[in-house]
């Protein structure tokens, strides 16, 4: 498998004066005191008091209702409903991965989770976010879910072909479609690596094999391909910092390009004019040679 070299999205700076997105919502986890977090870790590691038993794998995990009920509303209806669980108190979990099952338990004692474990003999924390994010999601824990996106997202590993293949199956098959937290992270990291990736043919059978995260990207591509039309579209003003004249182009090209100012001769890059714009008016006409503006073309400023 070839190693691409893939990163999970742009960077910050990948469009100068971009605008910025609406702030997204604080995640705020509750981790306890110090003295609570010492305090139930301890009642985790010993039976003492426990009224319930977690049965995954052969392995067991005796726990408290208070505190699986407090944070998951699936435990919580169990408990409460004229089911078999609400009377024997044994819960059998064999349908779920040992390793992600005891993630769950201890977050319910620790409000945290070590995502260096090894999945199918190697490390990959975004593997092991992503797991932690769908079984949250099966039994209704939000703090947990909230804090294996965050994870996710922070999780600073180059993204590679196998991982990335992996990890958007993983995705895709254990997410429903109106959950976007994870599957918008990878359809970006897809979407900013696509020119690397549409040449792995193992890229191209996966786009037949996950038709949603396919139909995901296609949508992605559009947005993005129509965006960047609106933006060419628009006129916008620029002003000199050096003599304050004015004049005005498509938006366009204000990136990657290094420009003259047709009154004094001033030289700069295109986005630090975009730093100076005030309003607009009509567009000035040009023609531009070896990355700097051809000055007799311009016929029109203010």
């Amino acid at each position: 498998m070839p190693d691409l070299n893939l990163t999970r999205g742009r960077p910050e700076e990948w469009w100068p004066n971009r605008p910025l997105p609406p702030p997204t919502r604080e995640v705020a986890v509750y981790t306890g005191s110090s003295d609570l977090r010492e305090s139930l870790s301890n009642h985790l590691e010993s039976p003492k008091y426990h009224d319930v038993v977690l049965k995954c794998k052969g392995q067991e995990f005796k726990v408290h209702r208070v505190i699986l009920c407090g944070q998951s509303t699936f435990f919580s209806t169990m408990f409460d409903g004229p089911w078999k669980e609400s009377n024997d108190r044994v819960v059998n979990l064999d349908d779920d991965d040992l390793v992600i099952v005891e993630m769950m338990v201890r977050f319910f004692y620790r409000f945290d989770y070590d995502d260096t474990v090894h999945i199918d003999g190697k490390e990959s924390p975004y593997m092991v976010n992503a797991l932690v994010y769908a079984l949250a999601d099966k039994y209704d824990c939000q703090s947990l879910k909230e804090l294996a996106l965050r994870k996710f997202e922070d999780a600073n590993h180059s993204w590679h072909l196998e991982d990335l293949l992996d990890i958007v199956r993983a995705v895709y098959d254990t997410t429903p479609s109106t959950d976007r937290g994870l599957r918008d992270q990878v359809v970006d990291a897809t979407h900013y690596n696509l020119d690397k990736l549409i040449y792995e043919p193992e890229f191209m059978d996966m786009l037949e094999d996950v038709p949603g995260f396919a139909a995901d990207l296609t949508r992605a591509v559009t947005e993005n391909a129509v965006e960047k039309a609106e933006m060419e579209a628009k006129e916008i003003r620029r002003q000199c910092p050096g003599c304050k004249a004015h004049w005005t182009t498509d938006m366009h090209l204000l990136w990657n390009t290094i420009y003259n100012c047709f009154s004094c001769g001033h030289s700069m890059e295109g986005h630090y004019w975009n730093e100076t714009v005030r309003g607009f008016r009509k567009p000035a006409k040009y023609a531009s040679w070896a990355g700097r503006t051809y000055l007799p073309q311009l016929e029109q400023w203010v």
